[in-house]
């Protein structure tokens, strides 16, 4: 078998952001506790949506 060995630029960092998916769970869990799912998912895609365009500047 040959070693196989991957090289990373140092300067090159890639950021991955995890807020979409965490505020869309949390706002079916809202929505879900409170009867009202599609305002539960509307909170959380909007929520989740704006912290990652936040995040990408």
């Amino acid at each position: 078998m040959k070693k196989i060995c991957v090289k990373e630029d140092a300067g090159e960092k890639i950021g991955h952001s995890y807020y979409f998916p965490i505020f869309i769970g949390i706002g079916l869990i809202f929505g879900v506790v409170l009867n009202q799912i599609a305002i539960g998912l509307c909170l959380g895609v909007a929520i989740g949506l704006s912290l990652d365009s936040k995040k990408k500047r």
